[in-house]
């Protein structure tokens, strides 16, 4: 059985108005266009979004905010599913070491390799 999280509608807002607003941040009033991920990401929200009004009977908002995401999918590339994860490898860790750290007794007199 799988469980599925869902968000609520005003979770949705913050997250796309964030990323909107991270956007505007980092293009800085230069022409760019945002990668593919961020794009892929907004799209995800809206279409999440436009599910929502679409199950409450909003019609007309529904339409707009699937046209919004359809938008940023044309942005993220010719895939539609998040990207695969990759296995990463890590070498094994060291054995610890342990030492022996026993002091003695200060020697009187002059060391034995004095010259």
């Amino acid at each position: 059985m799988q469980t599925e999280i869902e968000e609520t509608p005003s979770q949705l807002r913050v997250d796309i108005t964030v990323a909107l607003a991270l956007l505007i941040i980092a293009k800085a009033g230069r022409p760019a266009r945002p990668n593919p991920e961020v794009c892929f990401y907004l799209g995800d929200r809206y279409v999440r979004l436009s599910e929502y009004h679409r199950v409450k009977g909003r019609s007309k908002k529904a339409k707009r905010l699937r046209a919004k995401a359809e938008f940023y999918f044309q942005g993220s590339g010719p895939w539609r599913d998040p990207p695969y994860a990759a296995a990463m490898a890590m070498p094994a860790p060291k054995r610890p070491t342990f030492t022996a750290a026993i002091g003695w007794r200060p020697r009187h007199g002059p060391p034995d390799d004095a010259a």
